[in-house]
């Protein structure tokens, strides 16, 4: 299988994932970047070898919730909850692909990865990338995105030189920061509908996009029926 899929079928009908891709999915902070890569897991999961590396140093609900689910429903996953450098990362990736049959891979938190390491942000970038198609696997990180000087999220991560060399970028948002209308943003918001944008030049941010509905108990995403 050469094709990576999200579980999402208004997302993957829109970003087209393959083998040796380098994914970002990016956000403001508690927006919902960690909730969305365990959900892809859930979905997926009978589908796609994964492996997911949680860099964060506080254990995340989404995170718990994935572990027992996977324990629940006796499913093949390999999580590594402890903070690790590039080559720990490394040494565990081509481990377990020659085990067994390895699809993509997640890192959490990609940021924090990076400091753990002696490489800068674009030196790492290019090493996983390299990774990922030398072994034949996907790679998802998650990273946060801010807003700086009043220039909008979706324009600031052109100017995070990791970021911009990705090969797809999933930016997960609030509806609220999209549409002009209160009261329509007060209805989505309240109902717990998020953007998932997926689109690789953030110059066209409105094309293509999907809505995807957040369930804020459950700590994960769904198709809005």
């Amino acid at each position: 299988m050469d094709r990576i899929y999200t579980g999402f079928k208004s997302v993957d009908k829109n970003l087209k994932i393959s083998k040796g891709d380098l994914v970002v999915v990016g956000g403001m902070p508690a927006m919902g970047k960690t909730c969305l890569t365990c959900a892809i897991i859930e979905k997926t999961i009978s589908n796609q070898k994964s492996l997911f590396f949680s860099m964060q140093t506080q254990k995340h609900k989404a995170v718990e919730r994935l572990k027992q689910y996977v324990l629940e429903e006796n499913k093949k996953f390999s999580l590594i909850e402890n903070v690790v450098d590039f080559y720990e990362f490394l040494m565990i990736v081509a481990e377990i692909k020659l085990q067994q049959e390895l699809d993509v891979v997640f890192i959490d938190n990609f940021s924090d990865f990076v400091r753990c390491s002696d490489f800068s942000a674009s030196e790492m970038v290019e090493k996983i990338k390299q990774i990922a198609k030398r072994l034949g696997i996907a790679i998802v990180v998650t990273d946060v995105i801010l807003e700086v000087n009043d220039i909008p999220m979706y324009r600031n991560i052109l100017h995070k030189q990791f970021i911009k060399h990705a090969n797809k970028i999933i930016i997960v948002n609030k509806i609220d920061k999209l549409t002009d209308s209160e009261d329509m943003a007060f209805e989505l918001e309240k109902n717990g509908v998020f953007e998932i944008i997926t689109d690789k030049n953030m110059d066209k941010y409105y094309n293509p996009y999907v809505h995807l509905s957040f369930d804020y108990k459950l700590l994960t995403f769904d198709e809005i029926l």
